[in-house]
């Protein structure tokens, strides 16, 4: 089926999830859960990434499940132009739907998502690129959700001076703030603790 589990998994209604970057029919990485069972675990793939301009290719980071049941997170490349999205899977009868909720153009927006992405009470969705060494060195955003619909809007992004560069970790939310780090970058050019107040 694959291998190279990349992110932390996560136990949702006893099962267990995550994302591998070498897995699937095409190479370019999956989703795959972990059913217990009596006899032990049953790993099945929910989906296989194509690597196309529709899809994404390599998931590096985790996934999170919002109240409905449908399962968020990103891949580093793929996409429209390339550079990472943010998808969504939603079961649909005795499988998984894939949608691109965003693709990265390597604009002001950034690149290459690394890590997962968060969920706040509301259903919006919040996470960090690492960028491509400029002119953008990374970037926070939020896709704010409106129906069934998201809409991107780039928080902040990274200089690579005193703020940093290449966040890289999963963000976290508490008060209406965002914490993060990054990679490189700072007052000693080896990462940086920062947050993001609105």
């Amino acid at each position: 089926m694959g291998g190279n589990p990349d992110s932390s998994q996560i136990l949702y209604n006893g099962n267990i999830y995550g994302v591998a970057s070498i897995v699937g029919a095409f190479g370019y990485g999956g989703v795959f859960e972990l059913k217990h069972s009596h006899t032990g675990w049953i790993e099945s793939l929910l989906y296989s990434f194509t690597g196309a301009s529709g899809d994404g290719a390599y998931p590096y980071g985790g996934v999170v499940f919002d109240k409905s049941g449908n399962l968020y997170g990103t891949t580093d490349e793929g996409g429209a132009f390339g550079y990472g999205t943010v998808l969504e899977l939603a079961p649909s009868g005795s499988g998984w739907t894939e949608t691109v909720l965003y693709s990265f153009t390597r604009g002001g927006d950034g690149a290459y998502p690394f890590a997962g992405v968060i969920l706040d009470k509301a259903g919006n969705l919040y996470g960090s690129t690492y960028g491509n060494n400029g002119p953008i060195y990374g970037s926070a955003f939020e896709l704010q959700k409106s129906g069934s619909s998201f809409t991107e809007h780039t928080l902040y992004t990274f200089s690579g001076g005193s703020d940093g560069a290449g966040p890289a970790g999963q963000l976290a939310l508490r008060g209406g703030k965002l914490y993060g780090a990054a990679y490189t970058g700072g007052t000693n050019n080896v990462g940086v603790v920062y947050e993001i107040i609105p």
